[in-house]
Order: structure tokens, then sequence, then C-alpha cells
């Protein structure tokens, strides 16, 4: 059973009982992230999420690693464009010991000097590595035109530059700014009762909130994207084509997502799809080539991905083109509606199999669509899709009007945009 229950001063504990283990799932999650920047601090909340275990009033780096550890606690954080997760698992016996734990580094942390310039360079590397593996950096430049204009079309690790400048007190004032009661969800899923959970929130955590607020909540319109810039090109020393094809924008909250996930999948996500068939199995021209798509509460990414040697990429576009013609002419068949059914519930049912991955699918569901989430709910809808939805859903995600395409080659010698414009 979930239960969501909001305070007076605005933090929200997500509770989802489990009887059948003895371990817990903690995540603290922040509505806060990238899309929370400016031009001043790029990568600021990456860097704050990995100073969180970094040192508070009361306790050292080493003494908070070996705090989780000695009770045997598995822990980690990540940074999105939404928000900031620190979520940690263990024996149900140990929740106190976490929320006392993950309350006194949210609150309570001094990102002490030497540990920010040690991890400062740990970012820098991260940030360099990714230079180097061009994968990264075409998802990089991709997002750049395909969110022009939106809060979003940023990398969320920041510049080498961006990110050396941030020093303590800025990480302070982030923190003081965004790591309010009004943007904190406190997710508790497993063993420990709903009486627990709300005992130790009363203890370890809503003493930090003294005013009335209310929770903020996420806009649900999509933006629609004003492109200014329809190519982006990074020239790189390499013999392969990485390119980024983005198209409409879909956010977490659309109305056609299920069946925009089932076009998706039917396009590009699978060895049957029509993509990867007719540019592995038929042509042998790539690598790998995938639909891919972040989402988030204005707006998403929606992209065809694919590698090939640059001497195959004007023919892999122009059968890309080819393939999505087709399925506009066309539209997709019945066998398919009823193959990719099968295939998104089966990934939906397994995707739930952990504590950790259940807390996020009620995480996001709350988010996002302000409900809370059911599996059986979840298959109902997916079944619910009829082949004349998912058509439409391709037609209006796949939409020449709105591409954008990011590449990183060693020469730019192919008009890639003009190949979909004929």
């Amino acid at each position: 059973m979930t239960t969501l229950k909001t305070y007076p001063n605005g933090f929200r504990l997500l509770h989802n009982y489990d009887n059948t283990t003895k371990a817990t799932s903690i995540t603290f999650c922040c509505l806060v992230g990238a899309c929370n920047e400016d031009d001043t601090n790029r990568g600021i909340a990456h860097l704050a999420e990995h100073m969180f275990f970094k040192g508070t009033s009361k306790r050292t780096s080493q003494e908070i690693n070996l705090a989780l550890d000695q009770k045997g606690i598995v822990s980690n954080a990540s940074t999105s464009s939404d928000m900031t997760k620190y979520y940690a698992e263990g024996m149900n016996v140990h929740a106190e010991h976490i929320f006392e734990l993950f309350t006194d580094c949210l609150f309570n942390s001094q990102y002490p000097q030497e540990e920010l310039k040690k991890e400062k360079q740990v970012v820098c590397s991260e940030i360099e590595m990714y230079e180097s593996d061009f994968r990264d950096k075409v998802e990089e430049i991709g997002s750049i035109i395909g969110l022009q204009g939106t809060p979003y079309a940023y990398s969320i690790i920041g510049t080498t530059q961006s990110v050396s400048n941030i020093n303590t007190q800025d990480l302070i004032k982030f923190r003081d700014t965004f790591y309010t009661p009004d943007r904190i969800i406190v997710s508790v899923t497993g063993s420990t009762t709903l009486e627990e959970a709300e005992e130790l929130m009363q203890k370890y955590v809503l003493p930090y909130g003294k005013e009335p607020k209310q929770p903020i909540t996420y806009h649900k319109d999509c933006f629609d994207i004003d492109i200014k810039e329809r190519y982006k090109f990074v020239s790189k020393d390499t013999d392969q084509y990485y390119a980024m094809v983005n198209f409409r924008s879909i956010n977490a909250s659309a109305e056609d997502v299920y069946a925009y996930k089932l076009a998706k999948l039917a396009l590009g996500s699978t060895f049957s799809s029509r993509l990867f068939v007719k540019l592995r199995e038929e042509y042998g021209l790539v690598y790998a080539v995938y639909v891919y798509n972040k989402m988030f509460a204005e707006c998403g990414l929606n992209s065809i991905h694919f590698i090939s040697n640059a001497k195959n990429a004007k023919q892999v576009l122009t059968l890309i083109k080819e393939v999505l013609d087709k399925v506009k002419s066309e539209g997709f068949t019945e066998d398919e509606l009823n193959t990719y059914k099968n295939i998104y519930k089966t990934s939906l049912t397994l995707s739930g199999q952990t504590l950790m991955s259940k807390a996020s699918l009620n995480l996001n569901k709350i988010i996002f669509a302000e409900k809370y989430y059911n599996l059986d709910e979840e298959l109902e809808n997916i079944d619910s899709i009829t082949l004349q939805q998912m058509n439409e859903a391709f037609n209006k995600y796949f939409d020449y009007k709105h591409l954008t395409i990011g590449v990183v080659a060693k020469e730019d010698n192919i008009d890639a945009i003009a190949i979909f414009q004929e």
C-alpha cells in the first residue's frame, strides 16, 4: 500500500509498505537539479550531490563512510535536470540510523575546503572523460540544440571552468535556497511501517522546517521548443560518425506517453525494431541504432542515435528517413502493436522488482503525474492503446518540422538536415 503524507511545513513522506522483506529503501528526493542553475554556477547541483557525504558540523567524510559501512548500508546519489536523489538500502533495523545520517548530511553539510578541492578535481576529470567519450559528447550537443531555449538545454555536470569557480559559500547558498522543505520528498519503501516512518520524520526531518509551506509541483505543459539552431557539429579525431537526430519534445506527464513509448519501441528499441532490422540486419551499416528519450517535467529528448563508419553515414541517414517515411505513409501493424505491448509490459514489470526501483517508480509518478504508481493500472493503460493511437503518436513526435541534429565526426561533409527535407 502506498501513502503520501504532506506536512504543514511542506515536507512530504511517500511510504510503500512491503512485508515480504526485512530490508528498507530510503530516498531523500530534492526537487532541484541542473534546471535550477544559471550561467554563474553551471554544475553546482551535481557538485552539491558529490559533496553530500564529505563532512557535516558533527562528522568528517571518513566518519560518514564508516557510519554507513558499519551498518552494512548501501548508499549512493544521483543528479538530473529536475531532481537530486540521495538513497540508501539496508536492514530495516537500521532505518533510524539512515534518517539521522541523511538529515545531518542534507542540512548540515559544511563543504570543507580540502574536500571541495578534491571533489572538484574528480568532477573535472569526469567532464574530461565525457569529452573523450563521443557517445556522451553527441548527447551533450544534441541536447543543447534539441532543448534550446529551455532550462534543460545544459549539461548536468557543467564545464571545467564553471565547476572550478564554485566555492563553499556558493554551495551553502545553493543548498539554503533549494534544499527546502517544500522541495523535499522522503521515500520509504520496504518493511518499515508507516507509523515507524512517521516517527522518524517527526524526530529527524520536520525540525528543519519551521514555517508553513506549500510543496512545489512541476508544471505539466510541455515547452514548444523555439528552434533557432537545427544543426550542431563537433570535430573529433575519429573514423566514426556519431549522430543524435532529435524530433519533437515529450514530457513525462503527456497524455499520449504510452502510445509514444510503443511507437518508440517499434521504431528502434529492440532487435526486431524497424531501424535495427533495416540498418543492422539488412545492410550491416551501424554498430548501434536506437530511439532514445529522456522525459522531464516540462519537456524531454526524443531522438534517434546511431554510430556508423563515417563513409556510410549519408546512406544511414537516408535509410532512417526511408524507414520513417514508410511508417508515416503505412503506419505500424497490429502484429507490431501486440508485440511491443508485450515487450513494454514485461519491461515495466521487471523494472519494479527491487525496493530501490519500486521507490523510484513511485517517486517519479508522484512528481510528474501527482498520483500513485500502480503496476496493474500501468499494464491496463498499455493494453488500452489502439493501433490508431500508436500511429498518431508516431506522426506527432517524429515530425520533421521539429528536427535538429547533433553530430560528432572528423569532417562536416554531409548536409544531414537536407536529407530529411527532401
